[in-house]
């Protein structure tokens, strides 16, 4: 998406509209574009997004709980990396966390 007041006012809006929260949001710019990713279970706000020009592309989320101890994000990195699998975007969220 272009740096445009415009079209953060679009994307703002529709995902206001289909109540995804700002908390499962990660933005980055690079150059003129700016990436939003963001998680949403609804197949159809595909369509919504492109009939505002934006570009939209859909990859597959896993969602996991692991250990929190020392080297444990280094051993599922390695072992993912070993059959090839590469990581885009990594994010925890500890208000998620069950713990007891």
């Amino acid at each position: 998406m272009r740096h445009a007041p415009q079209n953060l006012d679009s994307l703002t809006d529709i995902l206001s509209t289909e109540k995804i929260s700002f908390g499962s949001q990660v933005t980055a710019a690079v150059g003129k574009e700016i990436c939003v990713q963001f998680l949403a279970h609804r197949t159809w706000l595909r369509r919504r997004l492109e009939s505002k020009g934006m570009q939209v592309r859909e990859d597959a989320v896993f969602k996991f709980e692991m250990p929190n101890n020392p080297w444990e994000l280094y051993r599922l990195t390695k072992a993912l990396a070993d059959q090839g699998i590469n990581i885009i975007s990594l994010y925890s969220n500890p208000k998620e966390a069950v713990c007891g």
